[in-house]
């Protein structure tokens, strides 16, 4: 098991070579050169070191900003609870990553004590939950074999003397002291919001039977037919009025939906409504779309409210919804929220659209 797997846009390989040899000064085991074995299948081993990794750093660029490699990337990590995100551009990060602090590395030159980079350790290490090896420094021998770190001043040396002085007040009253300050303040610092909340994947991707069988029982959905032992997500809803829009907030996920939806229209013109609410500015925002089986699937609940999987924070009527994912034949796959399931449709298939947006 890895202990850091670096995502980065193939335009920065140098510098993510850097961050590599500095985090593997740190004494632990790096995964970030993409060259793959002839027969191995590049996604496949993709996965693979994601789902394996203790953490998982994303170096933001003006290059990875625009991969959706690299955030497809981030998203699986953000989801996992191990995303270390470090700035090595000044760039406005996506949307779905902002509500993250980023280790800044912008102007970085490989110095190990540079701030950002011991802010990009101290993030590997509170998501991975190890430790870093302190680089040996070089050492020169004095006095028949004992042996002084050659940083030592004899300014430094004079500094032992009168440290002795005061070395039963601080290792009695002070350094216990420090100790409790510094591990509250760790405590603190590691109790953020983000943390709590529940990243899914926001990108659309192709995906067979069998693996959304596996995504419903990996994210505890529920459906009916699939997964009937899903417990769903603890939703934090909150209904807002911005103008004339009416959209319901979830702050377990992150996510900002639309309250009512469309009427039922095949998937091109789904798309279209998707368009249409962008341009408009539907709520102040321009970045709905339709939401990823995951996102989809997280609306979907055990218990049915009058005969819908849903919470009646949403408007009734909406019965069954489109989401972004394909088929490998190119079907849609679709929620159904009186039958508690999924199915995949045919592009002509009316259904409704209730579009997503992350905050």
């Amino acid at each position: 098991m890895t202990d850091v797997f670096i995502s980065y846009a193939s335009e920065d390989r140098e510098r993510a070579s850097k961050v590599a040899s500095a985090l593997e000064a740190q004494g632990w085991s790096v995964w970030w050169d993409r060259k793959i074995i002839a027969g191995q299948s590049f996604d496949q081993v993709i996965e693979h070191e994601i789902e394996m990794a203790k953490s998982i750093v994303v170096l933001w660029s003006k290059n990875s900003i625009s991969s959706e490699w690299v955030k497809n990337e981030a998203a699986m990590a953000a989801e996992r609870g191990v995303l270390v995100p470090a700035l090595i551009d000044s760039v406005k990060l996506p949307l779905e990553f902002r509500r993250k602090q980023a280790a800044d590395m912008v102007g970085w030159d490989g110095n190990l004590s540079h701030r950002g980079f011991q802010a990009l350790c101290d993030g590997v290490a509170a998501r991975a939950n190890i430790t870093g090896v302190a680089p040996r420094q070089p050492t020169i021998a004095l006095w028949g074999g004992f042996r002084w770190n050659s940083r030592w001043t004899l300014s430094a040396i004079m500094a032992i003397a009168v440290a002795l002085g005061f070395g039963a007040y601080w290792g009695l009253i002070v350094a216990p002291r420090q100790v409790e300050i510094e591990q509250s303040s760790v405590a603190q610092e590691l109790t953020i919001p983000s943390a709590q909340i529940k990243y899914l994947r926001s990108v659309a991707v192709t995906l067979s039977s069998d693996q959304v069988n596996a995504m419903l029982v990996k994210g505890g959905f529920y459906d009916k037919k699939r997964n009937a032992s899903g417990k769903g997500i603890a939703h934090e809803y909150e209904s807002q009025a911005i103008g004339d829009a009416v959209v319901v907030v979830d702050h377990a996920t992150g996510l900002m939906w639309q309250k009512a939806g469309s009427n039922t229209m095949n998937l091109a013109d789904a798309t279209n409504y998707i368009n249409r609410l962008n341009a408009e500015k539907f709520a102040g925002f321009s970045d709905w779309r339709l939401p990823t089986l995951e996102e989809a699937m997280s609306l979907m609940e055990p218990q049915a409210h009058d005969e819908f999987h849903i919470d009646p924070v949403f408007q009734r009527g909406v019965n069954f919804i489109w989401t972004a994912d394909r088929t490998p034949d190119g079907r849609g796959w679709v929620l159904y929220f009186y039958d508690g399931i999924l199915a995949a449709e045919q592009a002509d298939f009316n259904a409704w659209t209730r579009p997503v947006r992350s905050f």
